[in-house]
């Protein structure tokens, strides 16, 4: 929020000075001020993040028996942990942070609570990019585009997505990337580790789960997840949804 009024700001001043260019829809001064990184502002935006994923998930942890407290702590901690997508992808973007080593380590680690491998994503999100809304081109058009209320339901249940994720890990992490042609040669090998490593950390999470016969990894990480998912699922979809299937940015994704 604090470093979104700071742009904001900065944005009208420019646009007071900006001379009009019709080639151009923001001027080079605005696009400068949005470009700016800051590893400041990126870690305090990060703590706020992490202090409300820590807070509420203390509360949920703490009431369990108490589910006029832990229900609302739930659903907040849930999505706290699923919109780790956000930082996860803004540090992909390396737009986060101005070091970019601080950058890879909190979008691998962002991923890793948002279930995104974030090496994956990073070729995966750049084709879409490139490619968007075009078919064939555009990865993200083999998801579910609801054409009916029913079709809708099952978009925001985050069903698809879980079914999506889970087949994905697992085929990433046994190189099965034929069905990826977004992902270069040369970084297959580098894909596939941090995939695999990902799946460690949720492996290793389960063995201490049932070692201690605790069911930790269940009430922590996967039922939060699972809470705050369609929450996450119903703000992603309104990117594209409806929007036109060619390269005309300012037609082709969200308004």
């Amino acid at each position: 929020m604090l470093s979104n009024e700071i742009t904001q700001s900065k944005l009208l001043k420019e646009t007071e000075v900006a001379k009009p260019n019709q080639h151009r829809i923001l001027s080079r001064q605005q696009i400068n001020v949005l470009n700016e990184r800051s590893n400041f502002l990126g870690t305090i935006q990060l703590g706020m993040h992490l202090t409300i994923t820590g807070c509420s998930g203390y509360l949920y942890a703490s009431n369990l028996g108490n589910w006029l407290v832990a229900i609302p702590a739930l659903i907040i901690y849930g999505f706290s942990i699923a919109s780790m997508f956000a930082p996860m992808h803004e540090a992909v973007h390396r737009t986060a942070f101005a070091n970019n080593h601080l950058n890879e380590i909190v979008a691998w680690f962002a991923g890793l609570l948002s279930y995104y491998n974030s090496t994956f994503f990073r070729h995966y999100h750049k084709s879409h990019h490139l490619h968007t809304r075009i078919p064939g081109k555009d990865p993200e058009l083999t998801d579910i585009t609801p054409k009916n209320w029913a079709e809708y339901i099952l978009a925001i249940s985050g069903l698809p997505w879980w079914y999506a994720h889970i087949n994905g890990h697992f085929r990433v992490a046994l190189g099965l990337l034929d069905d990826c042609p977004f992902v270069p040669v040369s970084a297959r090998a580098q894909v596939i580790r941090s995939t695999r490593l990902h799946l460690g950390v949720y492996g290793g999470a389960i063995a201490i789960s049932i070692l201690c016969s605790q069911p930790w990894f269940f009430l922590y990480w996967l039922l939060p997840l699972m809470v705050g998912q369609p929450i996450l699922r119903f703000i992603l979809l309104a990117e594209h949804t409806g929007c036109t299937l060619d390269n005309n940015l300012l037609t082709n994704t969200r308004t």
